[in-house]
């Protein structure tokens, strides 16, 4: 994590780098992916992805590569189907 972070409560991040100026909502899971400069919402699950100035809502799933995205909420993208 590279400050400044907000980490909501039950967040997963494995195998990623998240920060600067992240904030994450809570139960997202992130995996392996890079995050930065992005607001992610709630309930969300963020995938193989590298985001930069991303806003991504609630209940999205996100699975790929992909940058610069703004996302709604209970959108699904999966980049490796």
């Amino acid at each position: 994590m590279i400050e400044p972070c907000f980490i909501g409560e039950n967040v997963t991040i494995k195998n990623s780098i998240v920060g600067p100026h992240v904030s994450l909502g809570k139960n997202t899971k992130v995996e392996n992916s890079i995050v930065k400069n992005s607001i992610i919402q709630t309930h969300s699950t963020i995938k193989n992805v590298i985001l930069d100035r991303a806003m991504i809502g609630n209940k999205v799933v996100l699975n790929g590569k992909a940058e610069n995205h703004s996302l709604g909420d209970y959108t699904n993208i999966n980049y490796e189907a």
